[in-house]
């Protein structure tokens, strides 16, 4: 099993385990250990699919590391990174999952269902 570096925290917390930043070793060692980052797009979808579940089933947050703010952008980071890398099947899928937090607490919609509002006249600049 893969061990992950604290900066990829917010992308594996709840599916591989993490080091603690007093005991990371020199990058030398990281192969060596089984240390790995950034980590693979497997294991950051696992750690989505997971994640998307837990917010539809509870609706508080509770990881002490980071905010809901925190853990989505370094998600939406690593995607963005990494977005040609995925298969138009897994792209697909991710457009229709519950992916986006919105509002106070921890719903979340489908970025499909994202709908802005501006406060001045844009259309022409949009078609």
């Amino acid at each position: 099993m893969d061990v992950f570096m604290p900066k990829d925290r917010n992308l594996v917390y709840m599916v591989s385990p993490v080091m603690l930043e007093e005991v990371v070793p020199a990058q030398v060692m990281w192969s060596r250990l089984g240390i790995t980052s950034p980590p693979p797009i497997p294991t950051v979808l696992n750690q989505i699919r997971l994640l998307v579940n837990l917010l539809e089933e509870n609706d508080r947050w509770n990881f002490k590391y980071g905010s809901i703010e925190d853990v989505f952008v370094s998600i939406f980071s690593f995607l963005q990174d990494n977005y040609e890398k995925l298969s138009p099947v897994v792209a697909d899928g991710l457009r229709n999952l519950n992916l986006v937090p919105v509002g106070i607490g921890t719903s979340c919609v489908k970025p499909t269902q994202l709908f802005f509002s501006f406060s001045q006249r844009l259309v022409s600049i949009f078609f």
